[in-house]
């Protein structure tokens, strides 16, 4: 008999309670959040025990608040809906490889794996992350296998202490991170290689990566697409935020970078592949002092920073973005508080072949007095400029179009320059008022 719609809203309005499956005394305790025993095999019972279609188990694995200690990993379809506010899983007590929670499902070709399932409301403690081998949720096949994480959207989680806070395998498609928090790992999202099927998007929104060891968020050598959407990745332990090679392409959209001195934000590790990010509107800080690394080492990585602003919280930042041996850039109207020498670095690596645009600033005297505040066109420095130094803007200088329009603070004057793009002229406009 095909099924209809009735059947399926009754396999996915079912809803099973963990506790249910759980000893009394036991289940005091993880109420109580002193939870004496592993309660893995109970859970997974639950789970189990909820109706199947096509293989999958269907409907709602409802865990209440408490603590609960499980020692080896579960298994979740990624066809049911795991629902956890204020549920604790403490795997501290659990294996150097533990993987906690694996996520996916057979596909069977129907609407239904799409329209249901996710993990919502929990969080995950791991055995430590110098357990490097443990993780936190793997979604999608850990082997070359068929099995499937379609449109799934993980929700509300918090994640620590795990080797790879979020490991994505095989046949992962399309899925959200919203509103998580994923610290204390050593590395926070993981991409791995030799990963097939996932060139679709993967989207974090307002979820935040902090404090991780080897990296915040890395993408190694395949083509995964990744989208940030506000949020915030924040202060990498070993110095390296984002890692990227292969085809990997990420954007990130008003997203907040901070870190500490000489820490790298965004990198290629190998140079390998032909990665590429964009940067729209985003915030970049520099917390505890400039230093001599740059924040983002575009060294052989297409490269867009539209919008935006930087702030050095003290001393001087030599490079903000370092791009000897880039492919590309396109770098405009980013507003800079503090003191930054050089804005974009490019040492002589810059040639012909590349696509260099025009708020990108070679080591010279301009680079250090003259800030840009609004760009106009492309591949030129023509644009609005605000300069800090004082007295009056020097004539003949190179690197500022002739017709940009100069924002003396010393003076409070406006100039315009009436020069060339080779030497220019500075000639008083009018006023700031």
């Amino acid at each position: 008999m095909a099924l209809t719609k009735a059947t399926y809203s009754m396999i996915d309005s079912t809803v099973v309670n963990v506790l249910d499956f759980v000893p009394p005394a036991e289940k005091a305790l993880i109420s109580a959040g002193t939870p004496s025993v592993s309660v893995t095999t109970y859970i997974q019972a639950a789970h189990n025990s909820l109706p199947q279609l096509g293989g999958n188990y269907q409907g709602t694995l409802y865990f209440p608040v408490g603590k609960y200690r499980l020692d080896t990993g579960l298994n979740i379809s990624a066809t049911v809906l795991t629902n956890g506010y204020g549920a604790v899983l403490d795997y501290s007590n659990a294996s150097a490889t533990v993987v906690a929670i694996t996520c996916n499902s057979v596909s069977t070709g129907s609407q239904f794996d799409l329209t249901f399932g996710g993990i919502r409301g929990l969080t995950l403690l791991g055995p430590g992350r110098a357990n490097t081998g443990s993780k936190g949720i793997l979604y999608g096949d850990p082997t070359a296998g068929t099995l499937i994480c379609h449109e799934k959207s993980f929700q509300d989680l918090v994640i620590s202490e795990f080797g790879k806070g979020i490991d994505q395998g095989n046949n992962a498609y399309n899925c959200k991170w919203v509103n998580c928090f994923i610290s204390r790992c050593d590395h926070g999202v993981y991409f791995g290689p030799g990963l097939s099927n996932s060139a679709e998007v993967v989207e974090f929104h307002g979820s935040v990566l902090a404090e991780c060891v080897s990296s915040l968020l890395s993408s190694i050598s395949n083509s995964q697409d990744v989208a940030f959407f506000g949020g915030s990745i924040d202060y990498p332990i070993n110095g390296t935020g984002v890692v990227l090679n292969g085809d990997t392409i990420a954007t990130f959209y008003g997203t907040h970078f901070e870190g500490a001195a000489n820490d790298i934000m965004v990198r290629n590790s190998g140079p390998v592949g032909n990665p590429s990010v964009n940067f729209y509107g985003c915030t970049f800080t520099i917390s505890s002092g400039g230093s001599a690394a740059p924040f983002i080492d575009a060294n052989n990585i297409h490269c867009t920073l539209i919008g935006g602003w930087v702030r050095v919280a003290a001393g001087t930042q030599l490079n903000f973005l370092e791009s000897a041996g880039i492919y590309s850039l396109l770098g405009q109207q980013l507003i800079v508080y503090g003191t930054v020498t050089n804005l974009f670095f490019t040492g002589a690596s810059v040639s012909g072949a590349k696509s260099v645009n025009n708020q990108l600033f070679t080591p010279n005297t301009i680079v250090t007095e003259y800030k840009a505040l609004i760009m106009f066109g492309l591949g030129t420095n023509f644009g609005i400029y605000f300069r800090t130094a004082v007295g009056a803007p020097a004539n003949g200088l190179a690197g500022i179009e002739q017709g940009s329009i100069l924002l003396n603070q010393a003076d409070t004057k406006l100039y315009i320059n009436t020069g060339t793009s080779v030497s220019t002229t500075w000639t008083v406009v009018g006023t700031q008022t």
